[in-house]
């Protein structure tokens, strides 16, 4: 028997949910990288703000009281947002990059039901709504990664699913999915529909315009790609303002901090150098493209800031080989469908100039 000051020894993590405990958590391989490497591999924007639009943030950040607490909702986040995608302040709610975005729908539409959603597509997308209580229903997609909207449409009525998850453009793959495809999802989904457009700034299908006709479809963006702000955390909902009244209670307050909220109106104010930076960023994606192609290597069609590709040869080598040479890129071939494929995100000229240049030289040398 134990005694007062004997502690007992007890297993914490046998507490844990089984589906959590199932899960991997979050880990980006990355060798040890110098000063000097190139960040390929995280679709991050090549090229930070300029210092005069970092000093207008910092101004706004100096004169913010930071023993306060920030604008419980973001305001003036939701308004900025609310100029640049052409919506009322009532259709959004701001969160905590879009990651947090899309913990808050699932756990308002799908806790403790069904979400169903292609595979593959965004890594994040399943483990979310697993910690929201969701159970993850996958179902493959078709040839070059399209969309099947019959398979989906079946499996989510069979499973009475709550919500069905789609990433157009999608990620890792690229590709936009047809609109007909993703409009007959809308049309026959038994429960709500997210549609996650992180990448909707480099490609013009969106579904924006289907909000004043379907309640039950709520978008999924953010400031982390072509607005350069991943360091800053902020995405966002948009949905009919009864529906984000709702989803606004599974958004902790005060989410955004006063760095965020501070900077996210600044740089829409300045959106005109994330619009050069999108297409410098299309021409270069292309230009890259064409390059892999020239190598003799299988390109997939992109429609966001990263290229899918296939090297021809073990995906892992060839990954590790371009880490030794300073280059990041992102092996993909874990994923399901993705037994071949390696992704690189589209960076500065240079950088791209020094992903092929290794490449080239890891051909040329068989490895």
């Amino acid at each position: 028997m134990k005694t007062a000051d004997q502690p007992l020894a007890i297993d914490g993590v046998r507490h844990i949910r089984p589906e959590i405990r199932a899960l991997q958590v979050y880990r980006l391989a990355a060798p040890a990288q110098g000063p000097d490497a190139v960040r390929l591999h995280q679709n991050e924007a090549p090229e930070d703000w300029p210092d005069a639009v970092k000093r207008e943030v910092a101004e706004r950040l100096v004169a913010t009281p930071w023993h306060r607490y920030p604008s419980a909702r973001a305001d003036a986040v939701c308004e900025a947002i609310g100029q640049m995608q052409g919506t009322a302040p009532s259709t959004i709610a701001a969160t905590s990059g879009s990651n947090e975005a899309l913990w808050a729908a699932y756990a308002a539409f799908a806790a403790g039901g069904t979400v169903v959603m292609p595979s593959p597509t965004y890594s994040m997308a399943k483990t979310l709504a697993v910690a929201a209580g969701a159970r993850v229903v996958e179902v493959p997609l078709g040839e070059r990664f399209a969309l099947d909207p019959e398979a989906v449409l079946r499996v989510a009525h069979a499973r009475r699913a709550e919500l069905i998850y789609l990433a157009s453009p999608n990620n890792p793959s690229g590709n936009v999915f047809s609109r007909e495809a993703v409009l007959a999802i809308i049309a026959g989904a038994p429960g709500a529909v997210i549609v996650d457009e992180a990448y909707w700034e480099f490609t013009s299908s969106s579904y924006l315009d289907t909000l004043d006709r379907c309640g039950h479809v709520v978008l999924v963006r953010t400031f982390s790609k072509a607005m350069g702000g991943a360091g800053l955390r902020v995405g966002w909902l948009t949905a009919q303002p009864p529906v984000i009244a709702e989803l606004m209670k599974t958004i902790p307050p005060y989410s955004l901090n006063v760095l965020a909220q501070a900077a996210a109106p600044v740089l829409v104010a300045h959106r005109d150098l994330a619009v050069s930076r999108v297409r410098m960023i299309g021409a270069e994606r292309e230009r890259v493209g064409r390059a892999l192609q020239g190598l003799g290597m299988t390109v997939y069609p992109s429609e966001t800031n990263f290229v899918l590709f296939e090297p021809g040869r073990a995906p892992a080598v060839v990954w590790q080989a371009l880490a030794e040479r300073g280059v990041l890129i992102r092996n993909v071939s874990g994923s399901p469908r993705l037994g071949a494929c390696l992704r690189v995100s589209i960076g500065t000229p240079a950088d791209n100039d020094r992903f092929l240049t290794a490449l080239a030289h890891l051909r040329g040398a068989g490895q």
